[in-house]
């Protein structure tokens, strides 16, 4: 098999918005999981819950 052909020099491919996706989804999670965590202390008064057996 030939080896391919480089005719110029390699650029970088272009992927900040992959990375900016991925900062905001994993913010977005830390929150909700923050978020539930907190309305679970308000309203158990833990944050897990017995299981009511």
């Amino acid at each position: 098999m030939a080896p391919p052909n480089e005719t110029g020099p390699r650029i970088a491919p272009q992927n900040d918005l992959y990375t900016v996706m991925l900062i905001v989804a994993t913010a977005l999670l830390l929150f909700g999981i923050v978020y539930l965590a907190m309305r679970s202390i308000q309203l158990f008064g833990t944050l897990l819950p017995s299981s009511g057996a």
